[in-house]
């Protein structure tokens, strides 16, 4: 089958971002000739089915499916229930995009529990939950042969930032360095606009502990994740947490904050902190650091928990299900059409 994967992003963060990569790559297993489209006037018109990742964006395949009598599939979190940066902080052309999408595509995949529940509110139809999948390294390195890095993944513009919470990571480093004077913070991401990270550095006179490499690719990713001591992430809503997901694969010790979908991806295996307390925040980076039985008892739990509940192969069947059912649907509302009757409604 010929299938259209849209994203309206740089042809770079297909190669780079782990949940295009894994859906892509889902697609190709299944046996798919896969058609890639970043930009509406990009999309085919000869293909069989139109997944676009993303229900704001997702509406360029979704129209072009309809003109075609195609059907589709969208994918992506809506942060419904993100209060500060979600959904109803969007203008209102894109939140009519988004129930437009929600209501007319033929099935609507989310990526969790809270995400689920934000899509049903706003009247979803087709709905599915299916949360990311992550191909675990063989092994995961031990603290033995780690260095005291501190990393945090994400986008690094203004509104990233926030998100994420990095600049209270930024302040809490004086409090970090005097119980760990060796340790080091990482921000991997890409430096979008309105950064400022840097400056904050400077301002509080950590520049020398902290280092910007920018978007970086999978296996400088991996790498990261293998030898860094902690991944910092006081998130202030995350509508899965793939991030604390691919840390606790490589079993690498989280600190996070209990928002959004974060409880239903890291569980007990992490440490959670106030995302607004800096004191706090540098506390639970400290317990990682200096203690070897802590440190290990989450790298522990974490792995154990993300090659359990999230794999790659769990998430490829559930799509594999998707696609069938979609397709199913397309040829009974097919076939009734032809025999004059019209289509019962799903």
């Amino acid at each position: 089958m010929r299938i259209c994967f849209f994203a309206r992003v740089d042809e770079d963060a297909l190669t780079k971002v782990g949940f295009y990569v894994d859906d892509i790559r889902i697609l190709r297993e299944l046996g798919h000739e896969v058609v890639i489209a970043t930009a509406a006037h990009r999309i085919p018109w000869d293909c069989d089915l139109y997944v676009g990742w993303w229900f704001t964006s997702g509406i360029a395949p979704l129209a072009v499916a309809k003109l075609c009598g195609k059907p589709s599939i969208t994918i992506g979190p809506i942060h419904y229930h993100d209060k500060m940066f979600g959904y109803r902080t969007r203008a209102l052309c894109i939140r009519a995009a988004i129930r437009c999408t929600l209501r007319y595509t033929d099935a609507a995949v989310v990526d969790s529990k809270i995400e689920y529940s934000g899509a049903q509110e706003l009247g979803a139809r087709n709905l599915y939950m299916i949360y990311h999948g992550l191909s675990t390294p063989a092994e995961a390195r031990p603290r033995s042969r780690r260095t005291p890095v501190v990393l945090s993944i994400g986008h690094l513009g203004r509104g990233g930032v926030a998100r994420k919470g990095f600049d209270n990571v930024i302040r809490a480093i004086p409090l970090v360095t005097h119980r760990v004077p060796d340790a080091r913070f990482v921000f991997a991401g890409t430096i979008g606009s309105g950064f400022y990270l840097d400056k904050l550095a400077a301002s509080i006179g950590v520049s020398d502990r902290v280092s910007f490499p920018g978007r970086i690719k999978n296996q400088a990713r991996d790498e990261l994740l293998q030898s860094a001591m902690v991944l910092a992430q006081p998130s202030a809503y995350e509508g899965f947490g793939l991030a604390q997901l691919e840390a606790m694969g490589a079993g690498l010790p989280v600190v996070t904050s209990p928002v959004g979908a974060v409880p239903e991806v890291v569980g007990d295996a992490g440490l959670y902190c106030n995302k607004d307390s800096v004191v706090d925040i540098a506390a639970q980076i400290i317990s990682v650091l200096e203690d070897a039985i802590v440190w290990n008892r989450l790298s522990r739990m974490g792995r154990e928990r993300a090659t359990s509940l999230f794999t790659y192969e769990a998430r490829k069947v559930k799509v594999q299900q998707v696609i069938e059912d979609v397709m199913s649907s397309t040829s009974r509302v097919n076939r009734e059409r032809q025999n004059g009757r019209a289509p019962a409604m799903s």
